[in-house]
C-alpha cells in the first residue's frame, strides 16, 4: 500500500525528499517468521525484502533533495519579507 500511494503522489507531481518506510519494507516478513521460522524469513528477505528496497529506491529517483526544497522555502520566505 505504501509504495502504491507514493507512486500516485509521484505521478501527480508531488515533491518529496525521502521516505520513512521501514514497516512497508519488511512487515510481511513477520508473519513468515512466526509461521515458518528464521530460515524462511531469511529466504524472504533475500528475495522479497530486496525487491521491496529496490522498488522504494526506484521511487526515490523522483525525490527532490532536501537542501533544494529547504533553499527554495528560505528564498520564498525572504522574498515575501522585502
Amino acid at each position: 500500500m505504501f509504495r502504491g500511494g507514493r507512486g500516485l503522489a509521484v505521478e501527480a507531481g508531488a515533491r518529496f525528499s525521502g521516505v520513512l518506510c521501514g514497516r512497508a519494507t519488511w512487515s510481511d516478513g513477520v508473519e513468515i517468521y512466526v509461521k515458518r521460522g528464521q530460515s524462511a524469513l531469511e529466504d524472504w528477505l533475500g528475495v522479497t525484502g530486496v525487491e521491496n528496497v529496490r522498488s522504494l529506491n526506484q521511487l526515490l529517483q523522483n525525490a527532490t533533495p532536501w537542501f533544494e526544497a529547504a533553499n527554495s522555502a528560505v528564498a520564498k520566505d525572504l522574498s515575501s519579507k522585502s
